[in-house]
């Protein structure tokens, strides 16, 4: 069992569930998916093993937000 905390980076492991159920904001138009390898942070848990994580585009602005369960995302070590 992983357990990330606020803040933390992590990679998109695995998509278990259709992923546009669980999206819950972009900025981009047409919002833009979240994709096996890209990055985000962790910014609120929920529940006892779902993750709220972001991911921010070149500008700033909230690429994605969406809903992770843990095992779908890794930690990423800091370079």
């Amino acid at each position: 069992m992983h357990r990330f905390n606020k803040y933390s980076a992590v990679r998109i492991v695995t998509i278990n569930e259709p992923i546009k159920d669980r999206l819950l904001s972009s900025s981009h138009d047409p919002p833009s998916m979240p994709k096996i390898g890209q990055i985000g942070l962790v910014v609120r848990r929920k529940g006892r093993s779902d993750y709220l994580v972001e991911r921010l585009d070149g500008r700033g602005r909230t690429e994605w937000l969406c809903e992770f369960h843990e095992d779908e995302i890794e930690k990423v070590s800091p370079a």
